[in-house]
């Protein structure tokens, strides 16, 4: 809780932290101990609500209705003219339209060339590694082939250096 919401939760709710929500009671209760704004802020909110009190305590019943009638009287008599509906209105909501895609030739196709192109870029990566292993395949048996000539001196290997 920080410093603005422990003063609205103070003139919203009172002084009396004991009439508060356990979870605001206790923040509230931490703020104060640790911000000295908060707790002159708490202070002086219990110094007004003891004047209300003493007012309200020591004023005649009269005059505490004398109060409620000046209140009341500067609310609105009625409230203004509401528009009567007799049917209820039916909203229509609608699918946005889909904008057609540029290689799309018709509604049913328009993922047809993104599947294509996918599709070809596989094969050609397919293609390129086969092709890679292939002619590492061929030369590391190539080499395998040469020293097992010159290691076991065949024929092949005779006047090869």
């Amino acid at each position: 809780m920080n410093r603005d919401r422990f003063q609205d939760l103070l003139d919203s709710r009172g002084s009396d932290l004991s009439a508060w929500p356990d979870g605001d009671r206790l923040a509230a209760e931490r703020i104060i101990a640790s911000d000295p704004v908060a707790a002159a802020a708490l202070e002086q909110a219990r110094r007004l609500d003891g004047l209300i009190r003493r007012s309200l305590a020591s004023a005649p019943q009269s005059s505490r209705e004398d109060i409620a009638s000046r209140i009341l009287a500067g609310l609105p008599k009625s409230l203004p003219a509401q528009e009567r509906q007799t049917e209820p209105r039916v909203i229509e909501v609608r699918a946005p339209r889909k904008k057609p895609k540029p290689w799309a030739f018709w509604p049913a196709q328009e993922a047809f060339f993104p599947r294509v192109a996918a599709l070809g870029f596989a094969a050609a990566f397919g293609i390129a590694v086969g092709l890679f292993w292939a002619q590492n395949t061929a030369e590391r048996q190539e080499a395998s082939a040469d020293a097992a000539a010159i290691i076991f001196q065949t024929d092949t290997a005779i006047g090869t250096f």
